[in-house]
Protein backbone atom coordinates (compact mmCIF):
# COMPACT_ATOMS: atom_id res chain seq x y z
CA UNK A 1 0.00 0.00 0.00
CA UNK A 2 1.28 3.30 -1.05
CA UNK A 3 0.77 6.11 1.45
CA UNK A 4 1.52 9.81 1.03
CA UNK A 5 0.04 12.99 3.65
CA UNK A 6 -0.45 15.96 1.92
CA UNK A 7 -0.99 18.76 4.57
CA UNK A 8 -2.92 22.49 4.07
CA UNK A 9 -4.71 21.68 0.69
CA UNK A 10 -7.07 24.58 0.27
CA UNK A 11 -10.81 22.91 -1.19
CA UNK A 12 -11.63 19.04 -1.47
CA UNK A 13 -10.45 17.53 -4.91
CA UNK A 14 -10.70 14.11 -6.42
CA UNK A 15 -8.43 13.88 -9.10
CA UNK A 16 -8.69 10.31 -10.12
CA UNK A 17 -10.82 7.74 -8.77
CA UNK A 18 -11.68 3.89 -10.81
CA UNK A 19 -13.40 1.47 -9.37
CA UNK A 20 -13.75 -2.09 -11.41
CA UNK A 21 -17.78 -2.93 -11.49
CA UNK A 22 -16.66 -6.58 -10.26
CA UNK A 23 -16.21 -4.56 -6.61
CA UNK A 24 -12.51 -6.84 -6.72
CA UNK A 25 -10.09 -3.59 -7.15
CA UNK A 26 -10.76 0.20 -6.01
CA UNK A 27 -8.12 2.44 -6.56
CA UNK A 28 -7.93 6.11 -5.38
CA UNK A 29 -4.88 7.93 -6.78
CA UNK A 30 -5.60 11.22 -4.71
CA UNK A 31 -7.86 12.06 -2.30
CA UNK A 32 -7.85 15.64 -0.75
CA UNK A 33 -10.72 16.68 1.81
CA UNK A 34 -10.63 19.26 4.56
CA UNK A 35 -7.14 20.15 4.40
CA UNK A 36 -5.85 16.60 4.36
CA UNK A 37 -4.98 14.03 2.36
CA UNK A 38 -3.87 10.83 1.29
CA UNK A 39 -2.91 8.84 -1.04
CA UNK A 40 -3.68 4.58 -1.24
CA UNK A 41 -4.09 1.60 -3.37
CA UNK A 42 -6.67 -1.00 -2.31
CA UNK A 43 -6.65 -3.05 -4.86
CA UNK A 44 -3.54 -5.43 -3.70
CA UNK A 45 -5.50 -6.18 -0.50
CA UNK A 46 -9.30 -6.39 -1.01
CA UNK A 47 -9.39 -9.99 -1.85
CA UNK A 48 -8.03 -10.93 1.03
CA UNK A 49 -10.89 -10.07 2.84
CA UNK A 50 -14.75 -11.70 3.52
CA UNK A 51 -16.81 -10.05 0.87
CA UNK A 52 -19.18 -8.77 3.50
CA UNK A 53 -15.98 -6.41 4.61
CA UNK A 54 -15.14 -5.65 1.08
CA UNK A 55 -18.63 -4.28 -0.07
CA UNK A 56 -18.37 -2.21 3.14
CA UNK A 57 -15.20 -0.75 1.87
CA UNK A 58 -16.48 -0.39 -1.25
CA UNK A 59 -19.65 1.72 0.40
CA UNK A 60 -17.31 4.12 2.15
CA UNK A 61 -14.93 4.77 -0.84
CA UNK A 62 -18.73 5.39 -3.24
CA UNK A 63 -19.59 7.75 0.16
CA UNK A 64 -16.44 9.42 0.27
CA UNK A 65 -15.84 10.11 -3.62
CA UNK A 66 -19.36 11.53 -3.60
CA UNK A 67 -19.13 13.86 -0.96
CA UNK A 68 -15.56 15.14 -2.69
CA UNK A 69 -16.95 15.72 -5.95
CA UNK A 70 -20.18 17.64 -4.29
CA UNK A 71 -17.89 19.90 -2.49
CA UNK A 72 -15.90 20.57 -5.63
CA UNK A 73 -18.63 21.45 -7.47
CA UNK A 74 -19.89 23.85 -5.16
CA UNK A 75 -16.24 25.53 -4.90
CA UNK A 76 -16.22 25.64 -8.81
CA UNK A 77 -19.65 27.41 -8.78
CA UNK A 78 -18.51 30.25 -6.78
CA UNK A 79 -17.41 33.23 -9.02
CA UNK A 80 -13.74 33.77 -9.82
CA UNK A 81 -11.92 37.11 -8.47
CA UNK A 82 -10.27 39.61 -11.08
CA UNK A 83 -6.55 37.61 -10.24
CA UNK A 84 -7.81 34.44 -11.04
CA UNK A 85 -9.32 35.49 -14.29
CA UNK A 86 -5.92 37.20 -14.94
CA UNK A 87 -4.08 34.49 -13.83
CA UNK A 88 -5.98 32.00 -16.28
CA UNK A 89 -5.58 34.86 -19.24
CA UNK A 90 -1.99 34.61 -18.91
CA UNK A 91 -1.99 30.82 -18.65
CA UNK A 92 -4.36 30.94 -21.85
CA UNK A 93 -1.42 33.50 -23.32
CA UNK A 94 1.48 31.01 -22.47
CA UNK A 95 -0.61 28.30 -24.58
CA UNK A 96 -1.30 30.33 -27.48
CA UNK A 97 2.12 31.50 -27.94
CA UNK A 98 3.87 28.12 -27.77
CA UNK A 99 1.51 26.84 -30.54
CA UNK A 100 3.15 25.51 -33.87
CA UNK A 101 3.21 27.51 -37.03
CA UNK A 102 1.13 24.27 -39.01
CA UNK A 103 -0.71 24.12 -35.81
CA UNK A 104 -2.16 27.89 -35.62
CA UNK A 105 -2.70 28.01 -39.06
CA UNK A 106 -5.05 24.77 -39.54
CA UNK A 107 -6.42 26.12 -36.38
CA UNK A 108 -7.06 29.65 -37.75
CA UNK A 109 -8.44 28.27 -41.16
CA UNK A 110 -10.94 26.49 -39.60
CA UNK A 111 -11.86 29.54 -37.17
CA UNK A 112 -12.00 31.48 -40.32
CA UNK A 113 -14.27 28.99 -42.17
CA UNK A 114 -16.90 28.60 -38.89
CA UNK A 115 -17.62 32.32 -38.93
CA UNK A 116 -18.57 31.88 -42.05
CA UNK A 117 -21.95 30.88 -40.00
CA UNK A 118 -22.51 33.89 -38.45
CA UNK A 119 -23.66 35.80 -42.25
CA UNK A 120 -24.81 32.62 -43.48
CA UNK A 121 -27.46 31.74 -40.53
CA UNK A 122 -28.61 35.49 -40.65
CA UNK A 123 -29.38 35.26 -44.86
CA UNK A 124 -30.94 32.30 -44.10
CA UNK A 125 -33.40 33.64 -41.48
CA UNK A 126 -33.33 36.88 -43.40
CA UNK A 127 -34.90 34.85 -46.23
CA UNK A 128 -37.94 33.23 -44.83
CA UNK A 129 -38.85 36.07 -41.98
CA UNK A 130 -38.18 39.31 -44.45
CA UNK A 131 -36.64 42.84 -43.70
CA UNK A 132 -38.79 44.07 -41.36
CA UNK A 133 -37.02 45.38 -37.99
CA UNK A 134 -38.93 42.82 -35.79
CA UNK A 135 -37.96 40.06 -38.81
CA UNK A 136 -34.15 41.62 -38.63
CA UNK A 137 -33.91 41.50 -34.92
CA UNK A 138 -35.50 37.90 -35.21
CA UNK A 139 -32.60 36.74 -37.45
CA UNK A 140 -29.39 38.36 -35.50
CA UNK A 141 -30.64 36.06 -32.48
CA UNK A 142 -28.39 33.77 -35.16
CA UNK A 143 -25.29 35.63 -35.83
CA UNK A 144 -23.17 34.42 -32.70
CA UNK A 145 -23.28 30.50 -34.41
CA UNK A 146 -19.60 31.49 -35.84
CA UNK A 147 -18.66 32.66 -32.80
CA UNK A 148 -19.64 29.65 -30.32
CA UNK A 149 -18.30 26.81 -32.38
CA UNK A 150 -14.93 28.86 -32.17
CA UNK A 151 -15.05 29.66 -29.02
CA UNK A 152 -15.94 25.93 -27.52
CA UNK A 153 -14.34 24.09 -30.41
CA UNK A 154 -11.26 25.85 -29.48
CA UNK A 155 -10.01 27.36 -32.99
CA UNK A 156 -8.05 30.40 -33.10
CA UNK A 157 -9.71 33.94 -33.91
CA UNK A 158 -7.41 36.84 -34.45
CA UNK A 159 -9.27 39.17 -31.89
CA UNK A 160 -9.74 37.01 -29.34
CA UNK A 161 -5.78 37.15 -29.41
CA UNK A 162 -5.93 40.80 -28.88
CA UNK A 163 -6.51 39.27 -25.19
CA UNK A 164 -4.47 36.68 -24.38
CA UNK A 165 -1.08 37.20 -25.29
CA UNK A 166 -1.32 41.01 -24.94
CA UNK A 167 -2.05 40.48 -21.11
CA UNK A 168 1.20 38.45 -20.92
CA UNK A 169 3.01 41.08 -22.37
CA UNK A 170 1.95 43.62 -20.23
CA UNK A 171 3.19 41.54 -17.52
CA UNK A 172 6.26 40.45 -18.67
CA UNK A 173 7.53 43.01 -20.95
CA UNK A 174 8.25 40.25 -23.25
CA UNK A 175 6.76 38.00 -25.81
CA UNK A 176 6.23 40.44 -27.87
CA UNK A 177 7.49 39.04 -31.32
CA UNK A 178 5.97 36.07 -30.46
CA UNK A 179 2.75 37.66 -30.34
CA UNK A 180 3.56 39.22 -33.58
CA UNK A 181 4.00 35.87 -35.44
CA UNK A 182 0.52 34.65 -33.58
CA UNK A 183 -1.68 37.37 -35.05
CA UNK A 184 0.19 37.11 -38.47
CA UNK A 185 -0.54 33.46 -38.69
CA UNK A 186 -4.15 33.80 -37.31
CA UNK A 187 -5.10 36.47 -39.41
CA UNK A 188 -4.18 35.46 -42.73
CA UNK A 189 -5.85 32.14 -42.03
CA UNK A 190 -9.10 33.15 -40.66
CA UNK A 191 -8.93 35.98 -43.75
CA UNK A 192 -8.53 32.52 -45.96
CA UNK A 193 -11.23 30.52 -44.24
CA UNK A 194 -13.67 33.04 -44.50
CA UNK A 195 -12.99 33.83 -48.36
CA UNK A 196 -13.28 30.69 -48.91
CA UNK A 197 -16.42 30.47 -46.95
CA UNK A 198 -17.60 33.11 -49.71
CA UNK A 199 -16.56 31.45 -52.83
CA UNK A 200 -18.32 28.21 -51.69
CA UNK A 201 -21.52 29.61 -50.49
CA UNK A 202 -21.69 32.04 -54.07
CA UNK A 203 -19.70 30.15 -57.01
CA UNK A 204 -20.54 26.70 -56.66
CA UNK A 205 -24.54 26.83 -56.60
CA UNK A 206 -24.91 25.36 -53.18
CA UNK A 207 -27.06 28.48 -52.16
CA UNK A 208 -30.37 28.97 -53.70
CA UNK A 209 -31.03 32.65 -55.61
CA UNK A 210 -32.79 34.30 -52.70
CA UNK A 211 -30.48 33.18 -49.99
CA UNK A 212 -26.94 34.51 -51.59
CA UNK A 213 -28.83 37.60 -52.48
CA UNK A 214 -29.59 37.98 -48.90
CA UNK A 215 -25.91 36.81 -48.21
CA UNK A 216 -24.50 39.61 -50.26
CA UNK A 217 -26.73 42.28 -49.11
CA UNK A 218 -25.25 41.87 -45.69
CA UNK A 219 -21.90 42.36 -47.62
CA UNK A 220 -22.82 45.35 -49.01
CA UNK A 221 -23.76 46.50 -45.66
CA UNK A 222 -21.59 45.62 -43.80
CA UNK A 223 -19.09 47.48 -46.03
CA UNK A 224 -20.63 50.55 -46.04
CA UNK A 225 -18.98 53.48 -44.75
CA UNK A 226 -15.87 55.35 -44.71
CA UNK A 227 -12.47 54.52 -43.09
CA UNK A 228 -13.14 56.70 -39.58
CA UNK A 229 -16.60 55.31 -39.34
CA UNK A 230 -15.74 51.72 -40.06
CA UNK A 231 -12.89 52.03 -37.24
CA UNK A 232 -15.21 53.46 -35.12
CA UNK A 233 -17.57 50.22 -35.51
CA UNK A 234 -14.16 48.08 -35.24
CA UNK A 235 -12.82 49.10 -31.92
CA UNK A 236 -16.58 48.48 -30.53
CA UNK A 237 -16.65 45.00 -32.15
CA UNK A 238 -13.41 44.59 -31.10
CA UNK A 239 -14.04 45.26 -27.45
CA UNK A 240 -16.98 42.60 -27.71
CA UNK A 241 -15.33 40.32 -28.64
CA UNK A 242 -11.95 40.65 -26.22
CA UNK A 243 -14.85 40.88 -23.47
CA UNK A 244 -15.83 37.59 -24.61
CA UNK A 245 -12.70 35.74 -24.46
CA UNK A 246 -12.15 37.29 -20.57
CA UNK A 247 -15.99 36.20 -19.70
CA UNK A 248 -15.57 33.45 -21.12
CA UNK A 249 -11.99 32.89 -19.29
CA UNK A 250 -13.77 33.44 -15.77
CA UNK A 251 -16.59 30.67 -17.04
CA UNK A 252 -16.26 27.28 -15.10
CA UNK A 253 -19.21 25.45 -17.26
CA UNK A 254 -19.69 25.44 -21.17
CA UNK A 255 -23.22 26.32 -20.78
CA UNK A 256 -22.26 29.54 -19.13
CA UNK A 257 -19.81 29.99 -22.16
CA UNK A 258 -22.16 29.54 -24.66
CA UNK A 259 -24.47 32.43 -23.08
CA UNK A 260 -22.05 34.78 -22.63
CA UNK A 261 -20.65 34.62 -26.12
CA UNK A 262 -24.05 34.13 -27.62
CA UNK A 263 -25.31 37.93 -25.26
CA UNK A 264 -22.15 39.50 -26.18
CA UNK A 265 -21.75 38.38 -29.78
CA UNK A 266 -25.68 39.25 -30.71
CA UNK A 267 -24.99 42.83 -29.95
CA UNK A 268 -22.05 43.03 -32.58
CA UNK A 269 -24.24 41.70 -34.74
CA UNK A 270 -27.65 43.46 -34.37
CA UNK A 271 -25.49 47.02 -33.66
CA UNK A 272 -23.52 46.22 -36.95
CA UNK A 273 -20.69 46.68 -35.07
CA UNK A 274 -17.56 45.63 -37.64
CA UNK A 275 -15.58 42.73 -36.80
CA UNK A 276 -12.62 41.88 -39.64
CA UNK A 277 -13.22 37.97 -39.21
CA UNK A 278 -17.23 37.60 -39.01
CA UNK A 279 -18.09 39.95 -42.27
CA UNK A 280 -15.64 38.92 -44.30
CA UNK A 281 -17.45 35.83 -45.60
CA UNK A 282 -20.61 38.29 -45.96
CA UNK A 283 -18.06 40.90 -47.84
CA UNK A 284 -16.74 38.53 -49.79
CA UNK A 285 -20.10 36.81 -50.82
CA UNK A 286 -20.70 40.50 -51.97
CA UNK A 287 -17.45 40.66 -54.24
CA UNK A 288 -18.34 36.76 -55.43
CA UNK A 289 -21.89 38.14 -56.64
CA UNK A 290 -20.22 41.23 -58.41
CA UNK A 291 -21.96 43.63 -56.32
CA UNK A 292 -18.30 44.85 -55.25
CA UNK A 293 -14.49 44.97 -56.13
CA UNK A 294 -12.05 42.78 -54.15
CA UNK A 295 -10.77 46.22 -53.73
CA UNK A 296 -13.74 47.48 -51.89
CA UNK A 297 -13.33 44.61 -49.34
CA UNK A 298 -9.65 45.25 -48.49
CA UNK A 299 -10.38 49.25 -47.70
CA UNK A 300 -13.09 48.03 -45.13
CA UNK A 301 -10.17 44.89 -44.04
CA UNK A 302 -8.22 47.38 -43.09
CA UNK A 303 -9.69 49.98 -40.28
CA UNK A 304 -11.68 47.14 -39.14
CA UNK A 305 -8.78 45.00 -38.31
CA UNK A 306 -7.19 48.16 -36.88
CA UNK A 307 -10.34 48.82 -34.76
CA UNK A 308 -10.80 45.63 -34.03
CA UNK A 309 -7.06 45.62 -32.46
CA UNK A 310 -7.10 49.36 -30.60
CA UNK A 311 -11.01 48.19 -28.92
CA UNK A 312 -10.00 44.64 -27.77
CA UNK A 313 -6.36 46.04 -26.73
CA UNK A 314 -6.87 49.03 -24.71
CA UNK A 315 -10.57 48.52 -22.97
CA UNK A 316 -10.22 44.75 -22.40
CA UNK A 317 -6.26 43.86 -21.89
CA UNK A 318 -5.09 47.18 -20.99
CA UNK A 319 -8.10 48.07 -18.47
CA UNK A 320 -7.83 44.78 -17.10
CA UNK A 321 -4.60 44.52 -16.41
CA UNK A 322 -4.93 47.84 -14.67
CA UNK A 323 -7.56 46.73 -12.35
CA UNK A 324 -5.74 43.44 -11.40
CA UNK A 325 -2.05 44.53 -11.57
CA UNK A 326 -2.57 48.37 -10.62
CA UNK A 327 -5.45 49.12 -9.36
CA UNK A 328 -5.64 46.43 -6.52
CA UNK A 329 -2.65 47.35 -4.68
CA UNK A 330 -1.38 43.58 -4.72
CA UNK A 331 -4.94 42.67 -3.01
CA UNK A 332 -7.54 40.36 -4.96
CA UNK A 333 -10.38 41.70 -5.91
Amino acid sequence: MAHQRRMGSIRPTLIQERLESSGRAIEKKRFDAFGHGFIFNTSPILPVFPERIRLKISAIHFSAAACIQILDMQDSSTRRSAHQIFDEVISNGRDELSRSTPGLLFSGLIGGISMGLTGLAVALAISYLGDSPTAQFIAFSFYPIGFIVVVIGRAQLFTENTLYPVVLILDEHKHVLNTLRLWGLVFVSNVAGAMFVGWLLMRTGALSTNFADALAGLGLSAAAGHFTVIFAKGVIGGWLIALVAWMVTASHWTIGQVVVTWFLTFIVGAGHFSHCIASSAEIVAAVMSGHLQFVNYFQWLLPATLGNIVGGVTIVSLLNYGQVRIGSGGEEA
